[in-house]
């Protein structure tokens, strides 16, 4: 779902700002670009207070590296 989404968006996003060019000038997208910044700056905030993510990228980014975080061709 998330790979479906994300291609919605790209799609979505960049068309719908084209049309808006379209209608009113270039102008528009000096807004559009900062409405966009919120938005992903919301997202972001979103899914940290709610704990999405990866378990294991969670946990390696609290926990102290160890000798077995070490790829072995650096051993």
């Amino acid at each position: 779902m998330q790979v479906a989404a994300s291609v919605v968006g790209s799609a979505t996003i960049p068309a719908l700002v084209g049309v808006l060019i379209g209608h009113f000038s270039t102008a528009i997208l000096g807004p559009c670009l900062l409405v966009l910044a919120i938005a992903v700056a919301i997202a972001y905030t979103a899914a940290r207070r709610a704990g999405t993510g990866a378990p294991a990228a969670r946990d390696a980014a609290t926990r102290p590296a160890t000798s077995a975080d070490t790829p072995p061709y650096l051993h």
